[in-house]
Order: structure tokens, then sequence, then C-alpha cells
């Protein structure tokens, strides 16, 4: 083995874009745009390393493969220490390759998009700083490494998401993002500490061998007095609301929509492909971790979110907002598989969805772009001349994601879906989730070619370029106005579009350049993502799947608390069979109706949209105002919130302020009569007493004149004067 035996590779992958960072920092005044090719440099580099491992792991002879790399980072005496170093296994190789090689192609295709911004520099100056800090995440051998690469990848999240700073609408976005992922990162913190206190170790072996010695067997937590809870379910569900919070699950799902408000290709590389997909792999990395019971909250967690996403993306009309509630909907299912146990489907969908949802958001970039920045794709349509490469790759993706056969992500969803089945069948009365998942998918197939139609297809509903050259037609840039899009509302389209170009761009469809050469390489990842459809079995079996027997090594079976052997279950592949069969049955037939009805609304034009709209009013109105969440959390959160505060600023202004300034005021006006005492007494009494010692001196220094006469004079009169007072008294 060339790369896989090597630590040096790792460190080269992981401080190459830090060091492109730093480069920007120190020398950014003379590289200028040129910090765009040493960035790129750097994640490329990465990338085929990165691909040399995978290369090297799938020829491996022992498709289970495991390289530690421990340094000694923190110690204080023969009392405290922690190691860091690095864990190299087929999941952080697989994850190594998603994170470098979208990155490249994002770092390439932002080349094109970027080109002429004022933060260009800078822009990839940040994507070095995302790019070291996800690698750091995944690299990491214990969970101290992960929350600092966690916490690092929110930082750059905001960053990124805030990028042009000067609109208000992507200020508050970055905030929002920042602060809603930090109150899972709270959870996921304790749920840290939960595990450290009983193990004294932070790294995943001493974890999992001591969850495989029982050492969580018995421990129970009273919480608030009401009722015990298990130790290990509980410290499972803490760790879990990092998951919630960084991949976007309910009830914390209500940031990733409005971070589409950075530039395109952050939403392609962080909010679609690595980031959010940090939360499904910490889940995978810890499955260990998570009892029977934490499991099913998981499972019922990303369910009910891929449903609720899935029907807000149905009425969307914001091409990237479309795309970010299908972001949060896929990671519903990734949740849904890791909770139904299925493993590797779940991970499984993760590497597959990184390549067709990247590809999707770059796809829509250069849509953005051609259309000088307007993402409305009611104002869109008849683009498919325009863009042929954007739209045969974007279609790909679509059919991906769809779940049609013969590409990617149809493999990777049946999965999910029949671990969902055949979890049901062991348990009837989980059959709510595999509803969830049947009910999202359906829903997906139908969004996704109805963003196809309205965007590709049909009449053009966009201006064209001026002859002259000149900027489009005013209502192109004019979103601070509300428009009415047939929905029965007017919305305000100063919030996600991408108009942080401080330059203009003409309305010119017909451009493509450089960045088609990205969406095609993705394109090519999203069809072959599978391992080929005929190889697909091999691949999952050899090479995700292998993680699973490690839990079997540490004498435990998956999702169970205590160690215990595994028992055969004969039942358990006729099961499997089953539940796959009516899987692709029930997948294909759902995914069939989806695009079906999404033809003959939105192409064929058979059905009437508006109608439909207009009879189901109520409903329409709830999933374009997104269930209502963000009021929900404004009216339930951030109002009392600054209520009290409003109160306690009050108090503390009127109360304490109040005291302290009164006890100021009284000890002042003390001071300044204890100054007014000494002044006029103690100084006076002082200063007298001084004059007129001065005085007596000075009286007294006349007598020291120097002559003898004078002093024999003084001695007779002083004499006579003594002989006087002797004589009146005695």
């Amino acid at each position: 083995m060339f790369f896989l035996d090597s630590a040096f590779y790792v460190w080269v992958i992981l401080l190459a874009p830090l060091l492109a960072f730093g480069a920007r920092v120190f020398w950014g005044h003379r590289l200028k745009e040129r910090c765009a090719l040493v960035s790129t440099f750097a994640i490329g580099l990465g990338a085929m390393i990165s691909l040399g491992m995978l290369v090297e792991m799938l020829f491996l002879e022992e498709p289970w493969m495991r390289r530690e790399y421990a340094y000694d980072w923190l110690s204080a005496g023969g009392f405290f220490r922690i190691p860091m170093g690095f864990l190299i296994d087929n999941i952080t190789v697989i994850m190594l390759f998603v994170v470098t090689s979208v990155s490249t192609l994002v770092h390439v295709f932002s080349m094109g998009y970027m080109k002429g911004d004022d933060g260009y520099p800078r822009f990839f100056s940040y994507l070095s700083l995302f790019s070291f800090s996800m690698l750091l995440l995944v690299v990491a051998d214990n969970l101290i490494g992960l929350y600092m690469g966690w916490e690092l990848v929110g930082l750059s999240s905001y960053l990124l998401i805030g990028f042009w700073m000067h609109k208000p609408s992507a200020a508050i976005a970055a905030k929002k993002a920042f602060l809603v992922t930090r109150v899972g990162d709270v959870g996921m913190f304790i749920g840290i500490m939960m595990l450290w206190h009983v193990t004294g170790s932070f790294g995943y072996k001493e974890l999992f061998q001591a969850i495989a010695n029982g050492d969580f067997s018995h421990l129970k937590v009273n919480v608030l007095g009401l009722f015990h809870a298990d130790y290990l379910t509980l410290a499972g569900l803490f760790l879990f609301c990092g998951a919630i919070g960084k991949s976007a699950q309910f009830p914390l799902h209500i940031w990733l929509p409005d971070a589409m408000e950075g530039p395109t290709p952050v939403s392609a590389l962080i909010h679609a492909a690595t980031m959010v997909a940090a939360g499904v792999y910490l889940v995978a990395r810890c499955y260990l971790v998570f009892t029977p019971k934490a499991l099913i909250a998981i499972a019922y967690t990303g369910g009910f979110t891929a449903l609720l996403a899935a029907t807000i993306a149905i009425v969307a009309t914001d091409i990237k907002k479309v795309l970010a509630y299908s972001t949060i909907s896929q990671l519903g299912f990734m949740v849904l598989g890791l909770g139904v146990g299925g493993y590797v489907a779940g991970f499984f969908h993760l590497w597959t969805h990184a390549f067709f949802k990247a590809l999707l958001f770059l796809g829509s970039g250069s849509v953005i772009l051609a259309m000088a920045h307007e993402q409305d794709m009611l104002k869109m349509g008849g683009l498919r001349t325009k863009l042929p490469i954007t739209f045969a790759t974007m279609l790909i993706a679509t059919l991906a994601i769809s779940g049609v056969p013969l590409f990617s992500g149809f493999y990777s969803k049946d999965m999910i879906l029949a671990a969902a089945i055949e979890k049901t069948m062991e348990h009837p009365d989980l059959r709510l989730l595999p509803m969830f998942g049947f009910a999202a998918a359906a829903m997906t197939a139908f969004y996704m070619f109805r963003l196809i139609y309205l965007t590709f297809t049909g009449t053009p509903r966009w201006a064209p370029a001026h002859a002259d050259g000149g900027t489009p037609d005013a209502h192109a840039h004019d979103h601070g106005h509300s428009h009415d899009h047939g929905h029965g509302h007017s919305h305000d389209h100063g919030h996600g579009h991408d108009h942080g170009h401080d330059h203009h761009h003409d309305r010119n469809p017909d451009r493509e350049g450089a960045m088609k050469w990205p969406l095609i390489v993705l394109a090519f990842l999203t069809v072959v993502a599978a391992g080929w459809p005929l190889s697909e079995k091999k691949w999952i079996e050899h090479y995700i799947q292998k993680p699973t027997l490690e839990m079997y090594a540490h004498g435990r079976s998956p999702g169970s608390q205590t160690p215990v052997a595994p028992v055969p279950d004969p039942d358990a592949e006729h099961r499997r069979h089953a539940a796959h069969d009516m899987a692709v049955t029930l997948s294909v037939l759902i995914a069939g109706c989806g695009i079906a009805l999404s033809t003959a609304t939105y192409y064929l034009k058979w059905l009437d949209a508006g109608a439909w709209k207009r009879r189901l009013a109520g409903i329409h109105y709830c999933l374009w105002n997104k269930w209502f969440f963000d009021e929900l959390y404004d009216w339930m959160l951030i109002r009392p919130v600054v209520w009290l505060n409003a109160r306690l600023a009050r108090f503390d202004l009127e109360w304490i302020d109040g005291l302290v300034n009164g006890v100021a005021e009284g000890a002042a006006r003390i001071c300044a009569l204890m100054g007014w005492i000494d002044n006029t007494y103690v100084d006076g009494m002082v200063n007298e007493t001084a004059n007129t010692l001065l005085s007596s001196g000075k009286a007294l220094s006349r007598i020291q004149s120097g002559m003898l006469r004078q002093y024999l004079a003084w001695a007779v009169v002083g004499m006579v004067m003594l002989a006087v007072a002797v004589s009146l008294f005695f």
C-alpha cells in the first residue's frame, strides 16, 4: 500500500487547505486573485491523494481496512492526557473522497462564477478554511477532534453564508445558521462529556470497548426527579442533537433554506454535499453509542423531516430554496436509514447524494448566472436550448434523486426504504416509518421534475439581453419590491437571491463556459456512484458494510446496549429479500407516479396547477409559509426572550443601576463633606500651626545677625529678664 500505510499523506490532505488559508491571510495582498489557484491546488492535491486511497481500498484483498496514528496533544503530568490522532478506515476514506472531490469541483466552478466579485480572494480563503475544518472532523480518532472540526465548520459556514455582508438578508441568515446550529452543538457537547464521564477517554476505540464491556449497562439518570432514563440512551440522544443542528433535522431545520443567501457554490459545497452530511457521518461513526430506543427516536426524526421538507419544496418557486428543502428531505432519508438499522443504507445515500445534489446546486448556479442572478423559476423557462450542458447534467441528477433505476440515487434510496420495511416486519407498530419514506420519495420526484420543467422547458418567461449590451430590464434587479406569482401572496425577493456581485450581468443564457466541466464530472459520478449498476451489491457489502463487523468483534450486536453474542435469525434473510422486493416495486411505482403527475401538470399542461392551488388554498397557504415554523419560533421563543430581556434591562437600569448609582452618589456626597472638613479644619489647623511656626521662625531668625556685640547684648537682656522673673515668682 502506498497511500494507506503512511500518515504523511493524511497530513498533506489535512494541512494543504489550511496552508492555503494562511497564505491568503499573510500574503493575500501579493497573491490577490491568485489565491483561487492556491486554494484550488491545495484541495485538488488532497483529492488526488484521496482518490489514491479509495482505489487502494477497493483493490485490497481484505476489504475491511483500519489504520490508526496517535499523537499526544494535551497532558498534565501523569494525571491528565488527551491524545489526538487519525483514524483511517473504510468510512474515513469514502468521506475524504467525497469532501475533497466535491470541494475541488466547486473551487473550479467558483473561478467562473465568482469572477469579478470584489471579495474573490476572500471567498477562496473561506473555502480553504472550511475544507480544513471538514477534513479534521472526518479524520479525527476521538470525539474532541471531531468537535473541534465541527465547530470550525460552523464558523466557516457563518463566514460563507454571510459572504456578501453588505446584504442585510445575508447577515441575518448567517447569524441564524450560527445560532440555530449552536443549539444542537450544546446538546452534542453534553453527550460527549457524559460519555467521557464514564470512560475517562474521548477516543472512539476506548468508548466502543467500554460499551462492549457493559460499563454503561446499569447506569441510570434521574431526569428532573420525574423518571429514570438509561444513561447511554440519554447520552446518545444528546450526541444526536449535534446531528439535528448540522444536518438540519426537525426541529432545527429552519436555518438551511435561509443559508441560500450565500453564493451558489457555497450551497453546493457546504449545504448539499459535505457540512450538512456531518451529522449523518456523526451517527455512522458513533453508531455503537445509540441504543435501540435512541435509534427509534432517530428514525422518527429523520422520517418526519424527510416528509416535512418535501411538502414545502412542492410549492417553492426559488430554485435554490427548492434544492434547500430537497437537501433537508434527503438528509432525513439518511437519518431514517440509520435509525431503522440500515447502517449501510444511510451511509450509502450520503455517498450518492453528495454528487447529485452538488450537481443540482452547481447547475442552478449556472442558470442563475445566465439569468442575471434571477432565482424565481416562474421567470425562467425555455433554457433547454440555451444551456444544453446544464440541462442535460441537471436532468441526470434529477433522475438520480427521484429514484429512477440505473441512476445512483435509486440504489441508495431503495436500500433505505427496504430497511424501513424490514424494520416494520419485525415491529409492526413502527409502520409509520416506511410511510414517511415513500411519501417523501413521491413528492421528491414531483417537485424535482417541476423544477426541470419550469426552468428548461416551455416558453421563455425571461427578458433577453439588450442589444446594446446594457443592463437587463429593471425588474431583473429590483427585488426589494413584492411580486405576485400566482400563489395568492406577495413575497420579498430580497431574500435568498444571489445578488452579491457588485457588477451587473446581462440576462444572456447562451453561456456556460468553463463551468460546464465540473457539471460533466459530477454527472459522471452521479451515474457511477453506486459502483456501476451491475456490481453495486459487491461495492456495498465489501466496502461500506464491513465497518459493522467491528461491532461484532467487540462482542455485541448493532443497536444493543449490553455485550451479547449475535444470535442467528433464520427468518432474517427471508425478511430482507421480501423487504427489498417490496421496496423496489413500490419505489419505482411511486417515483413514476410523481414524475407522471409533474409531467402532466408542468410539461403537457393537462392539469392546471393554479386551479389546484385555489382548491387547496388552505393547505397551499401553510406550505407557502413553511408550516409557520419561523413564526412559531418567533412567537414561542424569540418574542418571550426579547420581552424578558427588555424587562430585565429595565430592572437593571431602574433598580440595580439605581441602587449602584444611589450608593455612588451617597458616597460622593460623604466624600465631599469629608473633603470640606479636611480642607477647612484639619488642613486649616495644620496650615495655621505651620504659619505660626514659620512667622516665629522668621522673627527669631533676625536675632541671628552674626554680630558678637549684639549677641552679648541679647544675653545681658535675657539674664536681666530671667532675674526679674525669678524675683517676681520667688
